[in-house]
């Protein structure tokens, strides 16, 4: 069984679309997301053990949707179906902490891999060791992008007289006078 759903760009009339664009979604119905000019992107398929975010993701990176027309396809689909999170799982895997225990490190869509794996070694208490493994298996999953090898470890907005805001990051191995 599985959900599907049709979603229409807010100036695209569709027959069984929703008056303001949105979603309608059921249980073993299949619909097409259409293109704001008309033309069809193609069918989302939603199964019932499925999340609907990584569902979405998938679709999108499918059919080239960018990052504003992904969220609002998923903000639709979530006003009809129960969604447990709004970010795509990219990659997990669980990782062995010793005495018989294991706990899934997960990287959800816009995290950091560098943040995400330093805040998953520093949470376990593991070796800095590892955090280069880690980085090493995340970087090379295919659904993936790092774009940078050391975590943030510090950061602020400042507001430089009212007018404009800096955003100030330290990676790990820097030095803050640099």
């Amino acid at each position: 069984t599985f959900w599907a759903c049709l979603a229409c760009e807010q100036t695209t009339k569709t027959k069984g679309a929703a008056s303001d664009g949105g979603v309608e979604a059921a249980r073993g119905r299949r619909v097409s997301k259409r293109r704001e000019k008309g033309g069809q992107v193609g069918l989302l398929e939603i199964f019932e053990s499925q999340e609907p975010s990584d569902a979405v993701y998938d679709f999108a990176k499918r059919h080239n949707l960018d990052l504003t027309q992904q969220r609002s396809l998923l903000d639709s689909i979530c006003q009809s179906l129960t969604c447990t999170r709004r970010e795509a799982l990219l990659f997990s895997v669980p990782v062995d902490l010793g005495d018989s225990k294991a706990v899934d490190f997960q990287l959800f869509q816009d995290t950091e891999p560098a943040d995400a794996v330093h805040e998953f070694v520093k949470k376990n208490h593991l070796h800095a060791n590892y955090y280069s493994a880690m980085m090493r298996r995340v970087c090379d999953a295919q659904a993936v992008k790092c774009s940078r090898t050391e975590p943030v470890i510090w950061k602020k907005t400042v507001n430089i007289d009212n007018k404009w805001e800096a955003h100030i990051e330290i990676l790990r191995g820097q030095e803050p006078a640099d």
